[in-house]
């Protein structure tokens, strides 16, 4: 959407540049669609840094929960393996 608002702005700044005379009005219009393009992309910017944040911190989350799932699923397998352990020693010892 973001995009589309700064083309519009843009395509406006070409238009009214493009205008025959350069009458005061026509300076106008473009320094206000020139004012238009510069906000929109302004706006465009801030919302892919927005966006580019968001996607940062759910990789972030995400690469958390992994760590913590093998943490807890290696704890698990050295617990069964030092139980295994146990049970084959006690069982060599009788």
């Amino acid at each position: 959407m973001k995009k589309s608002l700064a083309v519009a702005a843009l395509l406006s700044l070409f238009v009214a540049a493009c205008g025959g005379e350069k009458t005061v009005q026509t300076q106008q219009a473009v320094a206000s669609a020139a004012s238009a393009v510069v906000a929109e992309t302004a706006s465009a910017a801030s919302a892919a840094e927005a966006s580019m944040t968001e996607a940062a911190s759910s990789a972030q989350a995400a690469m958390t929960e992994a760590a913590s799932t093998v943490q807890a699923t290696a704890e698990e397998a050295a617990s069964t393996v030092e139980a295994v352990a146990a049970s084959a020693a006690s069982a060599v010892a009788k």
